[in-house]
């Protein structure tokens, strides 16, 4: 399939749009067109970046948003692709080539024309991190993975209550404006040292002696999270999320030797990473189970708001 796949687009690169119909597979409702797409506009280098273009390859930064177009499209289609079936790549600077059913090639036009109306839209995305009681926590509902839980109106009523019967404290609430399919990270993380262990080291010149040096490791808590806001078709957003909680559990057990003290510390994660779609001003929760038993457990809360160039300035 691969070879047919890039002769085609080699064949009929000049073309901005181009349709062959290439087969019929059993496993497609439908025969399998190929299609080529010039995504030029959505992929240029804005002109604010013109400082970035003159000291790097424009070229190349073009290619790079080219490919995330192609998997911001690969992740959020509808209906899914079909492994070894279906496919959509990035090609050269400004090409996107989609081998697919027609059906989902009208999925990629759409998807197209609300990138380009969202040419100058931003995402405001809003996090609060906070610890909940075991009690709280219970009353959350499960999605089909663990660690995410979609948001809806009356969760929030929900954490409001929390709040107010002291049920989670806020540890951290940072906010990040990013631009439509661009990638935002936000962390807060706690780093302290302790110390694992020592070395011993025994010198017999001049003098007989010993020498002990403590081994210090540093240990990290807290959160990494990451986020690509991209606007699809009949306003709603789509939002692929990656992240990472730490947490060590206190008190943390120390062990008396004949050297010293030393700590043993033991860093609980959780990574998450997932795809959902919301409209503006949805949320989801993800969530960081304590493994005490009765323990307070770790969440972070999402918000992601659409806003136009105009409200920007409410933001400053």
């Amino acid at each position: 399939m691969n070879s047919l796949f890039l002769l085609l687009t080699i064949f009929l690169g000049a073309a901005s749009q181009e349709t062959v119909t290439i087969s019929r597979h059993p496993e497609t409702e439908s025969s399998l067109t190929l299609k080529i797409y010039d995504v030029t506009d959505l992929v240029q280098v804005p002109k604010t970046w013109n400082d970035i273009a003159e000291k790097g390859d424009p070229g190349k930064e073009m290619a790079e948003r080219a490919g995330i177009l192609a998997e911001v499209i690969r992740s959020f289609i509808q209906p899914p692709l079909k492994k070894n079936v279906e496919d959509v790549k990035a090609i050269g600077t400004a090409t996107i080539v989609a081998q697919l059913p027609e059906k989902k090639q009208k999925w990629i036009e759409a998807f197209l024309d609300a990138q380009r109306a969202a040419n100058r839209i931003q995402y405001l995305v809003e996090l609060t991190y906070f610890t909940v009681s075991d009690k709280a926590f219970k009353e959350l509902p499960r999605s089909e993975n663990p660690s995410v839980i979609l948001v809806d109106a009356g969760i929030e009523k929900l954490f409001d209550r929390w709040k107010d019967g002291k049920e989670c404290d806020i540890v951290t609430a940072p906010r990040i404006l990013i631009q439509n399919r661009e990638k935002g990270i936000i962390s807060c993380l706690n780093q302290f040292a302790y110390v694992s262990g020592y070395d011993l080291h025994e010198k017999v010149e001049p003098t007989r002696s010993r020498i002990v040096d403590p081994v210090v490791e540093i240990a990290e808590e807290g959160f990494i999270f990451e986020v690509r806001a991209v606007q699809l078709a009949k306003g709603n957003i789509g939002m692929t999320i990656s992240s990472k909680h730490m947490s060590v559990p206190r008190p943390i057990p120390e062990i008396k030797t004949e050297l010293g003290l030393i700590s043993r510390v033991t860093v609980e994660k959780v990574e998450m990473s997932t795809t959902i779609i919301v409209k503006s001003g949805g949320s989801m929760i993800s969530t960081m189970p304590s493994k005490k038993e009765g323990g307070n457990h770790h969440a972070i809360k999402m918000t992601v708001t659409r806003v136009e160039e105009k409200d920007l300035q409410d933001l400053k």
